[in-house]
């Protein structure tokens, strides 16, 4: 189901709805199940990321006139409907937020900002001898960190606790290497360039194929049920190098919607010849995890897909 026609710059599930930020203008609104509501009035145009850090304060990223990052705190107030904040320092390199906090990346290091205590505090957690680093932030604490993926060249996945500050080499020397860990910090998806999906366990320093063609972020990690994980896969893989091609915009996928368990390595088709192309970038999942949302990357459309429970499925192997 299409929640919204027009490009959204990002979302959050709630309880029975999406809260998302239409990038044109960076209104907030409420939608999923029937009517969308707009939530603030406050215009923010050109609005090229939203990163929600709790259902009612979420962080606005554009690009000012001389091409800087701007990034704009910002909290809803549904008595005025609208948005209340303020601007935070410029050129914020990549962002990853958890809770009231918020992680940073900026001029060789990894910041924190915590917007719990007012005013906030900032302090630095690393200084990081890469640059070009993807971040992600565990639910547990940890942070993910994985070098810039390219066709030909071997890239690698790192750990980094918050406390210790400490950059540890997990594995690596893969080509192509793209990432995603799961809330716990226990296990991570990766694929290479050929974008064959594997799991690897941070606990046994193992890994095993998922047999899928797709990379890791268009994937998301149940939280009911965690060895599950929900991922937007394409139907037939295009010729190209990968994932250049990919992120390039060269080539495009038509995907399939896939649930797979971790342990046994078997999933199922969940939306086989659906009515309409879509190739899903930034997945999420409801919280009682009957509906996964996606944005299509071909148009920036948010959309819904409502999933079968798991007790009912009929398991076959991926393809």
């Amino acid at each position: 189901r299409q929640i919204w026609d027009a490009p959204a710059a990002g979302f959050i599930p709630t309880n029975n709805s999406v809260r998302f930020v239409d990038r044109g203008k960076g209104h907030v609104y409420e939608g999923g199940t029937g009517t969308t509501t707009r939530l603030s009035n406050t215009t923010i145009p050109g609005i090229h990321e939203a990163v929600w850090m709790t259902p009612t304060t979420l962080l606005l990223r554009s690009l000012g006139d001389n091409e800087e990052i701007k990034t704009y705190y910002a909290s809803i107030s549904t008595t005025t409907n609208s948005l209340e904040g303020f601007y935070l320092r410029k050129n914020l390199g990549q962002i990853a937020a958890k809770g009231n906090e918020l992680a940073y990346f900026s001029y060789g290091g990894l910041g924190l900002l915590d917007f719990s205590k007012k005013p906030h505090t900032e302090k630095v957690i690393a200084d990081l001898p890469l640059e070009q680093l993807f971040l992600e932030w565990s639910e547990a604490g940890t942070f993910a960190l994985s070098t810039k993926p390219s066709k030909n060249v071997n890239g690698y996945f790192y750990t980094l606790n918050k406390s210790r500050g400490a950059l540890e080499k997990v594995f690596g020397n893969i080509l192509g290497l793209t990432t995603r860990i799961n809330p716990s910090a226990t296990e991570v998806l990766y694929a290479n360039n050929l974008l064959r999906l594997s799991l690897y366990d941070l606990k046994n320093n193992d890994s095993k194929p998922l047999q899928i063609l797709t990379l890791p972020e268009k994937c998301v990690w149940g939280r009911k049920n965690p060895s599950y994980v929900y991922c937007g896969a394409p139907e037939f893989l295009p010729k190209g190098n990968y994932p250049d091609a990919w992120y390039q915009g060269i080539a495009s996928f038509n995907d399939w919607i896939w649930r797979i368990d971790t342990k046994t390595g078997e999933g199922e088709v969940l939306s086989d010849n659906p009515p309409f192309d879509f190739d899903a970038i930034s997945p999420a999942l409801s919280p009682n995890e009957d509906y996964f949302y996606f944005v299509n990357k071909k148009d920036l459309s948010l959309w819904s897909f409502n999933l079968p429970p798991i007790e009912l499925r009929a398991t076959t192997t991926p393809r």
